[in-house]
């Protein structure tokens, strides 16, 4: 499972959770961080870390709900 771009931890979640397609999630987790890495460092640190949490729970929500539909 994993194809080696993904982060272990997120990829863990995702199984743990019983989400659908837990290396897509994956994924998705570590381009948000992969963003709010580089957004802080160009941007506004502030509004980074905000769209981050904004985007990991909207993203947590709806893995959540396609899990319990699943």
């Amino acid at each position: 499972m994993g194809d080696g771009g993904t982060n272990g931890l997120s990829l863990c979640w995702g199984v743990e959770a019983g989400h659908a397609d837990p290396d897509h999630t994956a994924r998705v987790l570590v381009l948000l961080r992969d963003g709010a890495l580089q957004g802080g460092a160009l941007g506004d640190p502030q509004q980074a870390r905000a769209t981050l949490r904004r985007a990991t729970e909207e993203l947590l929500t709806a893995a959540e709900r396609s899990s319990r539909s699943d």
